[in-house]
């Protein structure tokens, strides 16, 4: 059996006998045991009884007394239990296997499609409405019944709405259950609390396979008793006698003799007298608060039991609700989220009427109900976003709208009818809403992808790693250089790609490949055209040196770099045209040398087209698009087609799609995708139609400045291509399930149960101070992800501001630059200023390295920032975790996967730190090396280690490519220095 919380229950039990107000309580205003029994009857008969083992099923006189309750009924169709949940717990359990279906009522007693769904069965949902005054939709039972249905279950009067059925309804429902010879099972527990005094009839008699439960708790004002019981046929009550046996050996023997006394016929009728009584006079005060309220709050008129289901305008989430009257008022009430059905609060009233008093108290949440009410008459009907707020003011949801109005007023209907688990989840924790009105549907889907973006909101789908792919960069400069890069800017360069994230080295080695067809230069250094000589480039045929004066001319380079970009576009027919024409022309002007220069070129590039046209899928420029999906977790796989050649294939992992359709989650990821990319294919091709498809082709058309179509391919290549990158998706999401479920899954369950936080330590960011001798003092930030390092937000920190070995002061310098950045940063984003993400993302838990005295330092930083991140300290020599709640260190098994995780985590960030650490005593080295040689300045030295790298490299060089940088005279002076000591090894190192 798998066992959900039962949330109603436990918000209950937590607050109920904290707060002055508790109308949470269902049931009559509890009796003393003076108001049950006389003394004499105690002194006389129960002082004198043995409290001994009583009768596992119910003593003889109790079942005999509740029989007399049920038209025909006799003790042995009785089963006594501890309460009316004891006996809905054990007729689920003998009623229902896996597979089985069950048809259930609601709203009802949440209890009973919680036990549905825990002995594995389908609980199939027949909702109440109150457009039909809580009557029953008999026509949509009988479609709901299934040759599977094992059970009805339904609660009569209704908990919470206090509505009764009719003899018709019960035999509707006992005719539909006979259609599969069902069980029909009534929780009946608030028979005989009908305010007119009118018993509700039972379901007992009225069909063979027919069980009710009931008990003392709410018609009778006996709840700790705990007397409970179920009534049915004598086949099924001995099964459940049997399963009984296992939750109870013995009911209380003092319950069982109270019970009997509240049921004698001369107790119970003054019992229900004196509910009959409480029910009309409190119902008469709740009735006139509800009409005070002018609409703000309304009710259907309960007919039994002690509850009220308040509908309220609604335009808060119930349980914000409930919980602010809670907080503010010291009310306890029940949201109708318990319910599933948001808009709602179920308020008892049936006990003490000084506790309907506190409506008073209640009259300011009530305008400021009204309020929202009016806040949602002022959105506008124009395209825009909408985004969704939780108490603490944090943006949970960003969406997108047509019509404003129409969308946002959605959230606020009645959540039992949104058809979407995960959007009745958000709406109980939505407790403000913000809108942006935008001209059109593109400037708003741009907008809510920027909003996501920043805000990176829990209930949307999000990619979960930003990634930064790498591109071919040629600038935007007189004479332009080629680079890799994985930062695409509007600085007017021409980027090419994307090439696959993990795949740098087909970057590294087409740039190689347009270098020496097309000799494009790839130094950082400034064109001036008047260097005494060029770099080794020019003499190995890289480079056509437009950094000397005799070099390449401007022309000349330009059109250099005009034939690499049309290589790179793939214009290759146009491209090699041109240069059998320039051939021909150097052939017949007796330019031999450049004819032949030019054959070689032609015949290298006729090569690389062939292998490429080996490798073509005949489809020009395409992107292709599938997707698999399981639970939060989704895995987009896409085909990247360029020039007719599959160029490369990435994929990329969503979040947060639990209850998003798979359609929807891959239009949640093409938003995001094509927000940063720098160029847009012709043509997207998908896996299936998304949401707001013809907006976002309207987007990227005007993204990439012609029309881009978004198409489902229905046959041909594109089909192929399609089920391809559908295949690898679903290989690789689960790879990547198997991976978060296995042990860096279980380390960060296992860490998030032992520090009790309230959500897993996706993100961890961990600390280190490397301080060796008089050096240089350095720290690092390392991230982890999911139990995996993200090298790419890896961070280091050269201190400024700290003075001498002091640990704290520098593990804080480092925190507040840390959080100094990412406050600019998130301010920039506020302001939707261009800027890349690097530092406002915060982390879920921080790690530092050290024990108690770090934490606190640490502690003091978050503080400063208003960051409320858990935080714990990893104590090297003993392996202690530190934490804020104990005041001890936590002392972790040595095979626990927390403790492993958390220890890989802080021996990165010690060896991150010591690497950056030796690099600049390194570099520190290698300058020191080079004064020691005279007249060797900080500008020369600099110039050196620019153009060679290392000091081994300037050893290993002539004395002619050492005087390009320096001149000859001194470069032979630097020649002769290195040479005369060998023996002295020098790390690589450049400067940047």
């Amino acid at each position: 059996m798998k066992v959900e919380r039962f949330d109603m229950e436990r918000y209950q039990s937590t607050w109920e006998n904290s707060v002055e107000f508790n109308l949470a309580d269902s049931g009559l205003l509890p009796l003393t045991l003076a108001g049950l029994v006389d003394h004499t009857w105690v002194q006389e008969v129960l002082a004198h009884e043995p409290i001994g083992y009583g009768f596992t099923n119910g003593s003889l006189e109790l079942r005999t007394e509740i029989a007399g309750l049920y038209h025909a009924a006799g003790p042995e169709h009785v089963l006594v239990t501890t309460g009316a949940a004891e006996a809905n717990f054990l007729i689920t359990w003998a009623l229902l296997e896996r597979g089985d279906e069950a048809v259930v009522m609601l709203p009802n007693y949440m209890q009973i499609p919680l036990l549905v769904r825990g002995w594995s069965a389908e609980a199939a949902a027949w909702w109440l409405k109150a457009s039909s005054h809580w009557a029953p939709d008999l026509d949509e039972l009988t479609r709901l019944v299934t040759p599977r249905t094992k059970a009805i279950f339904v609660c009569n009067p209704n908990n919470p709405t206090g509505a009764v059925l009719t003899v018709d309804a019960m035999n509707a429902i006992c005719e539909a259950a006979a259609k599969v010879n069902a069980w029909v099972v009534a929780d009946e527990v608030y028979r005989g609390a009908e305010r007119d005094g009118h018993m509700t009839p039972s379901f007992w008699g009225r069909y063979p396979r027919a069980l009710v439960t009931g008990g003392l708790s709410k018609a009778y004002g006996l709840p700790g008793l705990r007397a409970g019981w179920v009534v049915g046929p004598h086949e099924m009550i001995n099964t459940l006698w049997g399963h009984h046996d296992y939750t109870t050996i013995s009911p209380s023997f003092i319950s069982d003799r109270l019970a009997l006394m509240a049921l004698t016929p001369r107790t119970r009728q003054r019992l229900m007298a004196r509910a009959r009584s409480i029910l009309n006079e409190n119902f008469l005060v709740l009735g006139r608060w509800v009409d005070d309220m002018d609409g703000i709050v309304s009710w259907i008129p309960p007919q039994a039991g002690a509850i009220a289901f308040l509908r309220y305008a609604p335009s808060t989430n119930s349980t914000e609700l409930a919980t602010r009257l809670r907080k503010e008022y010291d009310v306890l009430v029940v949201p109708g989220d318990h319910f599933q059905m948001d808009g709602y609060i179920r308020v008892g009233y049936g006990g003490d009427r000084r506790l309907l008093t506190c409506s008073a108290r209640c009259d300011n949440v009530a305008v400021s109900v009204r309020n929202l009410e009016e806040q949602l008459k002022l959105v506008p009907t124009k395209p825009g976003v909408y985004l969704m707020k939780d108490a603490a003011g944090r943006v949970i949801y960003v969406g997108k709208a047509a019509a404003l109005r129409n969308r946002v007023r959605q959230y606020f209907q009645d959540s039992a009818h949104l058809e979407s688990p995960r959007i009745r989840h958000l709406m109980s924790k939505i407790a403000d809403f913000e809108v942006v009105a935008c001209e059109n549907e593109v400037e708003a889907l741009l907008l809510e992808v920027n909003l996501i973006k920043r805000h990176r909101p829990i209930y949307n789908v999000r990619m979960a790693d930003d990634k930064a792919f790498p591109y071919v960069k040629i600038t935007n400069e007189a004479f332009p250089k080629i680079s890799m890069t994985r930062r695409v800017l509007r600085d007017g360069a021409k980027y090419f790609g994307p090439y696959p994230y993990h795949e740098p080295k087909l970057v590294r080695r087409t740039i190689r490949t347009i270098r020496k067809l097309f000799k494009i230069r790839s130094c950082n250094i400034e064109i001036t055209r008047d260097l005494p000589r060029p770099c080794l480039d020019y003499y190995i045929g890289l480079c056509t040196a437009p950094c000397v004066s005799w070099g390449a001319t401007p022309e000349q380079y330009a059109d250099q770099v005009r034939q690499a970009t049309h290589f790179l576009e793939g214009k290759e027919d146009s491209l090699l045209e041109e240069l059998r024409r320039e051939m021909e022309r150097a052939a017949e002007a007796m330019e031999f040398e450049r004819a032949a220069q030019l054959r070689d070129q032609i015949q290298a590039m006729e090569a690389i087209y062939e292998k490429q046209r080996a490798a073509s899928v005949g489809l020009e420029d395409r992107d292709v698009v599938a997707s698999a999906q399981a639970g939060d977790l989704a895995c987009v796989q896409m085909l990247f087609i360029r020039s007719g050649r599959l160029q490369g294939q990435e994929h990329f992992v969503l979040e947060g799609t639990r209850g998003v359709g798979r359609s929807e989650a891959l239009g949640e990821f093409l938003k995001q995708y094509y927000q940063d990319a720098p160029g847009v294919p012709r043509e997207v091709v998908l896996q299936e139609p998304v949401d707001d498809m013809a907006v976002i082709a309207e987007w990227l058309s005007q993204k990439r400045g012609t029309k881009v179509e978004v198409v489902v391919p229905q046959r041909g290549d594109r089909v192929r291509l399609v089920e391809m990158a559908a295949e690898n998706a679903a290989l690789f999401l689960q790879h990547e399930r198997a991976r978060r479920t296995g042990l860096e899954g279980a380390a960060i369950r296992e860490l998030q149960e032992i520090l009790n936080l309230e959500t897993p330590p996706f993100r961890i960011e961990a600390y280190d101070v490397s301080n060796f001798q008089a050096g240089e003092t350095v720290g690092s930030m390392v991230v982890f992800e999911g139990g995996r390092p993200l090298k790419r937000d890896y961070r280091r920190f050269k201190m400024k501001w700290t003075e001498g070995p002091n640990d704290y002061a520098m593990l804080q310098e480092m925190l507040r630059r840390r959080f100094a950045l990412g406050r600019e940063e998130q301010e920039k984003l506020d302001q939707d200023a261009p800027v890349r993400i690097k530092w406002s993302v915060l982390p879920d838990l921080i790690l530092i390295d050290g024990g108690r005295g770090q934490l606190n330092a640490a502690l003091d930083v978050l503080f400063e920032y208003n960051h409320m991140i858990p935080a714990v300290g990893l104590a090297k020599r003993e392996e202690l975790v530190v934490t804020v709640a104990d005041p001890e260190p936590v002392a972790l098994p040595r095979d626990s996967h927390a403790l492993q995780l958390l220890q890989r985590i802080r021996d990165e960030a010690h060896r991150f730190a010591n690497a950056y650490h030796q690099k600049l005593r390194q570099r520190k080295i290698v300058f020191s090396v080079l004064d020691e040689i005279q007249g060797i300045g900080e500008k020369r030295k600099r110039d050196l280690i620019r153009r060679f790298g290392s000091v081994r490299q300037i050893r290993q060089s002539t004395v002619e490519q050492i005087g390009e940088v320096i001149g000859p005279k001194m470069a032979q002076r630097v020649s002769d220095f290195l040479q005369a000591h060998p023996d002295v090894r020098y790390k690589d190192e450049a400067v940047r």
